[in-house]
C-alpha cells in the first residue's frame, strides 16, 4: 500500500527586461507497506507479499535558472542539487525480528549540477549550444540473503561512490520553403570519470534529425532518427562484491545505447487540440546483463524491489516497436 506525499515551490524575478531569475524546489516523502490483514488472498497476492520489501523514500530538488536576453541571442546558466535517500526492508514471513532478516538496503543519492547553454538566432536559423557538469555521491549500505545455483550466499557491504558527469551539446534548426519545412540536427556527448570505458566522449555522441513537413495549415508528417546513451543506475555502479571491488567497474559497463526511428502524422483540430500518429522502432544497445540470472536487466520487474545491485556486463541487446495515438 503505497502512500505519495510531495511539496512544490516556484518563484519568477524578472528585474529588467534583460534578466530573469526562476526558482524551483521540489520535496517528497514515499513510503509502501504490506497489507496483510486479507487472509483471503490468492497466490498470486500472497506470493508478492512474500517477496516485496517495505520502505520509506525522502527526496528533494532545488535550483537556480539565469536568463540574460539579448537582441538575438538568450544566455542561460542553471544551478541545482538534488538528493534522495532510500531504504528497504525484508523479513521472512514478514516477521520483522533480527534472525528472519532478509535484505536491509539504504542509498543516498546527491547530485550537484551546473549547465550552460547559448541560444541564437539570425535570418531563421537557430543554433543552441551548452555544457554541463555533474558531481555526484552516491551511498549504499546492503544486506542481502540470496541463492546463487542452489546455494544459501550472504552479500553484506557498504559502498561509497564519487564521480563527475561532463556533457556537451548543439543544434541547428532551420525552415524553408515558407516554413512548410521545418529541419533540425543536433549531436550530444555525454561522459564520465567513473571508468576508462566512460572517458572517451567519442564513445557516446549522440546524433539527431528531425523533419517535419506542413502539407496544409492543419495536416502535417514528422520523421527523426536519434540516439540516446544513458548512464547504468547508481545501484549498478557502486555495487561491490563480497571483497570489496567494484565489480562493474571493472567489467567495464557502459553507457547504455538506444537508437530511435519515428515516422508519423499531426492534425491540427480549429478547436485548439493536436492528435498525432506514430509509429516507432527503438534498437537498444550495452543494456546491463544479469551474471547471477543470465538475465539482461530489462526483463526483471519495476516493482518495489531493489534492481541492479549485483554483478552485471553491458552486453544484452534489444528492440521495441509500435504505433503511437
Amino acid at each position: 500500500i503505497p502512500t505519495y506525499s510531495d511539496v512544490q515551490y516556484k518563484q519568477v524575478y524578472r528585474p529588467n527586461d534583460k534578466n530573469e531569475i526562476t526558482l524551483v524546489a521540489l520535496g517528497g516523502y514515499d513510503k509502501y507497506r504490506l497489507n496483510r490483514t486479507n487472509n483471503d488472498s490468492s497466490e498470486a497476492i500472497l506470493y508478492n507479499v512474500g517477496y516485496i520489501p517495505e520502505g520509506n523514500i525522502y527526496q528533494y530538488t532545488a535550483g537556480i535558472h539565469y536568463k540574460h536576453y539579448l537582441p538575438k541571442s538568450v544566455y542561460s546558466v542553471v544551478v541545482s542539487r538534488n538528493w534522495t535517500l532510500n531504504k528497504a526492508n525484508k523479513y521472512r514471513e514478514n516477521v520483522t525480528i533480527p534472525e528472519n532478516l532478509l535484505m536491509r538496503y539504504q542509498t543516498i543519492e546527491a547530485e550537484n549540477k551546473f549547465r550552460f547553454e547559448h541560444t541564437y538566432t539570425k535570418n531563421g536559423w537557430k543554433v543552441n549550444a551548452g555544457f554541463a557538469y555533474e558531481y555526484a555521491r552516491y551511498f549504499s549500505s546492503t544486506y542481502n540473503k540470496i541463492t546463487i545455483q542452489g546455494s544459501p550466499v550472504t552479500i553484506d557491504f557498504k559502498s561509497n561512490l564519487f564521480m563527475s558527469k561532463m556533457a556537451a551539446f548543439g543544434q541547428v534548426s532551420k525552415a524553408f520553403f515558407n516554413d512548410k519545412l521545418n529541419t533540425s540536427l543536433g549531436l550530444r556527448t555525454d561522459f564520465s570519470n567513473y571508468s576508462k570505458s566512460m572517458m572517451n566522449p567519442l564513445d557516446q555522441l549522440s546524433p539527431s534529425l528531425a523533419l517535419s513537413y506542413r502539407i496544409t495549415d492543419q495536416i502535417a508528417l514528422n520523421a527523426s532518427v536519434a540516439r540516446y546513451h544513458q548512464l547504468p543506475s547508481y545501484t549498478i555502479l557502486g555495487y561491490r562484491n563480497p571483497q570489496g571491488t567494484l565489480i562493474n567497474k571493472q567489467n567495464e559497463v557502459k553507457y547504455i545505447q538506444a537508437d530511435h526511428f519515428v515516422i508519423g502524422s499531426e492534425f491540427l483540430t480549429k478547436m485548439n487540440s493536436r492528435f498525432t500518429l506514430e509509429g516507432f522502432y527503438k534498437k537498444y544497445n550495452r543494456y546491463p546483463f544479469s551474471v547471477k540470472d543470465s538475465l539482461c536487466l530489462a526483463n526483471v520487474g519495476s516493482d518495489f524491489g531493489v534492481i541492479g545491485n549485483e554483478e552485471v556486463k553491458s552486453i544484452s541487446q534489444g528492440r521495441s516497436y509500435g504505433m503511437e495515438f
